[in-house]
């Protein structure tokens, strides 16, 4: 395991975060949820139904309840915690998530993954991870709206943490923004910034991405980071940042000497902000399948509470994983 990943583990041992894992219909979810409950990295709550509730019974360690028991600290750290949606003593609290629900026009029908975003709007779980049998969008969908933003934000964003090999590294945005504007370029380098600090334990150093180095070409564009630049610096963040940086002015100590000789970042950089989403996809996805690198994510940034999303294409080792970061974030 790479020792930034060790860290991170150990890290969520120390204060389990009770985690919502609302896909309870699918086994790697049901096989993470195990492995987070023995591994007492976060105490897991599947939500299920009577159609799914029988599929659960294998599990160790866990106990059944209604979502009125739920708010009891004896049950949610229990171990683990499955709460069924059509236990009858349920009704008073589902009614309630249901006005909630109509409340805040939330366009698609009351499921376990928006019963999840609930409960994390309402402090009953610290932290919530769907993903693994829905779309992105289906899972921010629910975040924005039934969670709603972090105080003074106003960009929902994502990051991947890249376990290089020799340090990890933030690369942002890679799922969520397609063509971000300065502003919300300022914002994400500000909140990946933040991820990277409270994960790492490092100081971040950030660099504005492009394809040019400090005005080497003339864009539109370049003039967009530029201008991400100038609304960061207003800002008076409390990180080392620079830019327009090519990625290798911002990687390779040597090409940043000859391209960016007076930056202080240039060459160390550890988090990098991507002009667009095609660029960050497209990079994250090159440096994991070309280079080897491990990619966790996408880590969503910029809601009031930790609400991660899977890959369909996820393992149950993956969900693990992001039940280990969910549980660092929910106490950071």
């Amino acid at each position: 395991m790479h020792s930034s990943l060790a860290a991170i583990f150990d890290k969520a041992k120390e204060t389990p975060g009770i985690i919502a894992l609302p896909e309870s219909r699918d086994e790697r979810v049901v096989q993470a949820a195990q492995e987070l409950a023995n591994s007492k990295l976060a105490f897991p709550v599947l939500i299920a139904n009577s159609d799914t509730i029988d599929n659960l019974n294998d599990l160790d360690g866990f106990i059944q309840c209604s979502l009125d028991d739920l708010s009891s600290s004896s049950n949610a750290k229990n171990g683990g915690v499955i709460v069924n949606m059509d236990l009858a003593d349920n009704s008073d609290k589902l009614q309630q998530l249901k006005q909630e629900h109509l409340n805040k026009n939330l366009d698609e029908p009351l499921t376990p993954i928006t019963v999840g975003a609930m409960l994390l709007s309402a402090n009953l779980v610290d932290g919530m991870i769907a993903g693994a049998t829905c779309p992105t969008a289906t899972v921010i969908r629910a975040g924005i709206k039934l969670v709603g933003l972090a105080p003074q934000t106003k960009t929902v964003s994502s990051c991947f943490l890249m376990l290089a090999d020799d340090e990890p590294l933030i690369f942002a945005d890679c799922a969520i923004v397609p063509q971000p504007n300065p502003e919300q370029l300022a914002d994400i380098a500000i909140a990946s910034a933040d991820i990277y600090q409270k994960l790492c334990g490092k100081s971040p150093k950030v660099a504005m991405l492009s394809f040019s180095t400090k005005g080497s070409a003339k864009h539109r564009d370049v003039d967009k980071v530029q201008e991400a630049l100038s609304i960061l610096g207003s800002r008076n963040p409390d990180f080392e940042y620079d830019g327009e940086l090519q990625f290798d002015a911002a990687i390779d100590k040597a090409v940043a000497k000859s391209k960016a000789p007076s930056s202080s970042i240039a060459g160390s950089a550890n988090v990098f902000i991507f002009p667009d989403l095609n660029s960050a996809n497209i990079g994250y996805k090159i440096a994991q399948r070309l280079g080897g690198i491990p990619a966790i994510g996408p880590l969503i940034m910029g809601l009031k509470y930790p609400l991660m999303d899977l890959s369909r294409g996820c393992s149950s080792d993956d969900i693990t994983t992001l039940g280990a970061i969910t549980s660092v974030m929910t106490k950071c």
